[in-house]
């Protein structure tokens, strides 16, 4: 199974100029099973992602991507939005505490 874990989009990344739609008709010629959107510091509304990933015919996970003192970490399995610059260690103790569970991004 191939899911791209580290995806962008606008208008919720800064840094992505690629529309959702655009997103899910690429991962569709990658031939990808699945995506995951990693927004900075934002989660995507669940029921949103749901309908895209019924609509789509595609799996479509939810992350997030946290901005840390020792750089950006992906985490998954965590809802809350956190605006503010964490620890790595206080992220990762209430990231724990949720049951998710983060990687180092790149």
């Amino acid at each position: 199974m191939r899911i791209d874990l580290h995806i962008h989009t606008a208008p919720l990344s800064a840094c992505s100029y690629i529309d959702p739609e655009e997103l899910i008709k690429e991962a569709r010629r990658l031939k990808l099973d699945g995506i995951c959107l990693t927004e900075h510091q934002v989660v995507w509304d669940r029921d949103e992602v749901d309908r895209m990933a019924q609509d789509a015919g595609l799996r479509i996970f939810r992350g997030n991507e946290f901005t840390t003192n020792q750089g950006d970490i992906l985490v998954f399995g965590f809802e809350k939005d956190i605006k503010e610059l964490l620890t790595i260690q206080e992220l990762h103790q209430k990231v724990k505490a949720d049951g998710g569970f983060m990687i180092a991004a790149h």
